[in-house]
């Protein structure tokens, strides 16, 4: 009778002791749309180059070739999905002059930003970070390849201005 008594009470305190350590649950923030981060002035900081073909892929600095002292590659992303390059640096233009953008893909989680300029042109671009409306860099890689293999990927590190 006594195992029974105490075998009851330590199943009791066991419960109690689970159902009372249930985490409580906080407001965790205000709500913002997926997209708020990345309408505004964006201006090219860092280019860097990954050799996909070395054993072992090798990343250099490439940021002379896109830069100048007097020039620098900046975007403009507009809300209404349009965007404008309103600076052009030096080296090969990803970008265009003017188009709309999209996510890809569009729900939850993009990991694409497409540049469509208009003329069925698209440039589509890996993000390397979502900017959120707080953060003031923005990480786009455009990988090239031939006959089905990836030859240099070119990793764009842009600020917001």
């Amino acid at each position: 009778m006594k195992t029974i008594i105490k075998s009851s009470l330590f199943a009791l305190l066991i419960a109690f002791s689970v159902v009372s350590c249930k985490p409580e649950i906080k407001e965790i923030g205000e709500f913002h749309e997926i997209i708020d981060g990345f309408p505004g002035t964006w201006r090219m900081g860092q280019v860097t180059l990954t050799d996909l073909l070395l054993p072992v892929p090798e990343t250099q600095d490439a940021s002379a070739l896109f830069q100048k002292s007097s020039t620098s590659w900046i975007l403009q992303f507009e809300e209404d999905g349009t965007y404008s390059v309103t600076e052009k640096g030096p080296g090969p233009d990803f970008f265009g002059t003017s188009g709309t953008w999209a996510l890809s893909p569009r729900e939850d989680f993009p990991t694409h930003l497409v540049l469509d300029d208009g003329s069925g042109n698209s440039t589509t671009f890996r993000l390397g970070n979502m900017p959120r409306a707080i953060d003031n860099s923005l990480q786009l890689r455009y990988t090239r390849n031939s006959c089905g293999q990836d030859y240099i990927r070119y990793n764009f590190t842009f600020n917001r201005q």
